[in-house]
């Protein structure tokens, strides 16, 4: 992955009240203190009066808000309650369509702009599958190293993120507001058999494993959020992506939408020779892939808004110990670097910790 040194959340559509009329009264949140509806012929909206709020009584009316606040901004009015919000991640190399590296993953690729379509079209058809099912705020993330989502194609009920700091990327934007993670678009971790454009962060690495457990990029997210106290509920990508899903985290819904079809691990050869071996796959069409994804996707939400406690955080038990062994790369000769953190996998991926 590629990391900036900015984080922006992009508000594609923003929230708008437009010929609506919301009224809020003294049945549904127990105060006589409101005196006004809030009425909008237009894109302008009236004002919500709160009027004696120091006065009895204001105590409880400001506790049965708590989980319907009003927030009056520059004519707009935003609604915010407890609502179910959920981060996706993203990544290009597991999408349906995605074919090689060379002509799909950059930007002097010929195919890099289609390969970008794909994936926002992917990541749509899950964003339609959470909300349809009752997750109301999805921010997605874009993870790909050139940068691959196309913001003018997503889903306008989305948000955008983009840019973590550099020196310390985890948990790239995730915190614990979020109540659970999906994938799309990933790929399975380095070494795998059968997988397609295989790599953990780049394809100089052979083997990442904490605590003796091999993890690729999945791994990593999913113990990040572990830590946040966040499951993972949902990963669409290649055939082998979703086999490593179910290994580490049996639970989480999965959309296989590309089987690789080249066996062996390759860890024989070094970085410039690896980065072009796992490039054979079959694929769904574009299009029955987004059936899938939508359908898997609205199947995970369902599941866990109904039974949220079915869907585990990943974790592990402290201390934590990081093993990352590099092919040789660039003249390079390989090398294993390990590093050990007492209490947080977040800061032990951010290079924090002790090395061994």
């Amino acid at each position: 992955m590629h990391f900036s040194n900015s984080c922006v959340i992009f508000n594609i559509a923003g929230t708008r009240l437009r010929d609506k009329k919301i009224k809020i009264s003294s049945r549904n949140i127990g105060e006589k203190n409101v005196r006004k509806n809030v009425h909008s012929p237009s894109s302008k909206l009236h004002r919500i009066f709160f009027e004696n709020s120091r006065k009895k009584g204001s105590n409880a009316l400001s506790s049965q808000l708590n989980t319907a606040m009003c927030d009056i901004n520059k004519g707009g009015l935003k609604i915010t309650s407890k609502t179910k919000k959920l981060y996706i991640m993203t990544d290009l190399e597991g999408v349906a369509g995605v074919i090689n590296g060379a002509d799909w993953l950059y930007p002097a690729g010929r195919y890099y702009e289609t390969a970008k379509k794909f994936l926002t079209e992917e990541v749509n058809a899950a964003i339609r599958g959470f909300l349809d099912a009752g997750f109301e705020d999805i921010v997605v993330a874009d993870g790909h190293g050139a940068g691959a989502i196309n913001i003018e194609l997503l889903d306008s009920r989305a948000r955008l993120m983009r840019g973590w700091p550099v020196d310390k990327p985890y948990p790239f934007g995730m915190d614990s507001s979020y109540d659970a993670l999906a994938y799309v678009g990933q790929h399975a971790k380095a070494g795998t058999e059968f997988s397609h454009i295989t790599h953990t962060g780049w394809f100089n690495c052979l083997d990442m494993s904490i605590n003796g457990v091999s993890i690729g990029e999945y791994g990593q997210g999913a113990l990040c959020a572990g830590e946040l106290g966040i499951p993972v509920i949902f990963a669409a990508g290649e055939k082998a992506f979703a086999q490593e899903v179910n290994a580490l985290t049996p639970h989480v819904i999965t959309a296989a939408v590309k089987e690789g079809t080249i066996g062996g691990t390759g860890d024989d050869l070094t970085a410039e020779q690896y980065k072009v071996f796992h490039e054979g796959a079959i694929h769904l069409s574009p299009i029955k892939a987004r059936g899938l994804i939508y359908r898997q996707a609205k199947t995970a939400a369902e599941l866990f808004l109904k039974n949220p406690i079915s869907f585990a955080p990943l974790k592990l038990s402290p201390p934590y110990t990081l093993v990352h062994k590099f092919r040789p790369y660039k003249g390079e000769s390989a090398k294993t670097l390990t590093r050990i953190h007492e209490t947080s996998v977040i800061d032990l991926f951010n290079g924090c910790g002790k090395n061994l």
